[in-house]
């Protein structure tokens, strides 16, 4: 599954993120290398395989679902800016995203006014 949502976030061909899989060290660790017992990292025909076993449905709601916090990875990937989403999806997944994304600064700025005030002494 770790796999699928990669390749479905990075737009990669199947070879691409087998050989992406095997040189990243933290898609290893997402994909549940040390937490699943005899991990190794399934060849680009497993991960046909496992794509073609999702009913549509399904996959349109993984798909739904990282449509939906899309513009929250691109906050954290910009340093703090959104960038335009490249996913297509109706407006209401994208507005929550952007919504989540307003709640977070809302939450640092609130954060940084309680920080103490210091005057300078010249």
């Amino acid at each position: 599954m770790g796999v699928y949502l990669l390749q479905q976030l990075f737009n990669k061909t199947d070879r691409q993120i087998e050989y992406d899989v095997k040189d990243n060290a933290a898609y290893q660790l997402f994909c549940g290398v040390g937490i699943v017992e005899q991990w190794h990292v399934p060849d680009h025909t497993k991960i046909e395989e496992f794509r073609s076993r999702l009913l549509k449905e399904r996959e349109e709601e993984l798909v739904n679902r990282r449509a939906g916090i899309e513009p929250l990875i691109g906050h954290a990937k910009h340093g703090g800016q959104l960038g335009q989403s490249r996913m297509k999806s109706d407006k209401g997944i994208e507005s929550s995203g952007y919504t989540a994304v307003l709640g977070f600064n809302m939450r640092q700025l609130i954060k940084w006014q309680k920080l103490p005030v210091r005057r300078k002494i010249a």
